[in-house]
């Protein structure tokens, strides 16, 4: 007697997992319970160490200090908290995790911007190694940010120096088999435990 398993419902998801952010983040981090916990664990624990500006001579917090300011409120709806769990999130998906920086008519850095990362799209230049960056958001136009006016946080692909290497990519191929094993157990539950396919 031999079990022949029928397709699982989310196969395709074995081709396209590990393409990309999104994917990434739907099936790894949306699907699978042990990456999930990871990055949340990780999220959680990152941004729980708050981040102080202190003067150099005497090593005395400044709390007033426009830095301070500044990572305590990156923006009108955002925490230093929110900001760091946000970012540590998109490393672990993306590989990077990028912030505009918003200035004043002075040229001060007043507000932080989390940005999508595969939204995000460096302007290579040969001579300046990159002078730009385009953010394009679906269905929108094109936005150009000056490279000084990005903040990018990267776990470095070896093999390209403008792209980076996720670590759910890495765990992607475990995460899939795990993720179509899972689904083919409970659609064998749900059919009263009898498995799937040709006897």
């Amino acid at each position: 007697m031999s079990v022949t398993p029928t397709e699982p419902k989310n196969a395709e998801s074995l081709i396209l997992f590990a393409r990309g952010f999104e994917p990434n983040v739907r099936e790894g981090y949306g699907r699978n319970e042990l990456i999930y916990a990871c990055i949340a664990y990780k999220a959680n624990s990152a941004s729980q160490a708050r981040m102080v500006v202190r003067r150099e001579s005497d090593g005395e917090e400044l709390e007033q200090h426009p830095l301070q300011q500044l990572i305590d409120r990156p923006n009108p709806f955002m925490t230093q908290f929110d900001l760091v769990s946000l970012t540590t999130i998109f490393l672990d998906c993306a590989g990077r995790a990028c912030w505009e920086k918003v200035r004043s008519a002075s040229g001060a850095v007043v507000q932080l911007w989390p940005l999508r990362p595969d939204w995000l799209h460096p302007i290579r230049d040969a001579k300046r190694f990159m002078v730009a960056y385009e953010y394009v958001v679906p269905g929108m136009n094109p936005v150009r940010i000056d490279a000084r006016d990005v903040l990018e946080l990267k776990l470095w692909d070896p093999l390209d120096l403008y792209a980076a290497l996720a670590p759910v990519t890495v765990a992607s191929r475990v995460a899939a088999v795990d993720n179509s094993a899972t689904d083919f157990i409970k659609l064998t539950f749900e059919h009263g435990g009898v498995p799937m396919g040709v006897l």
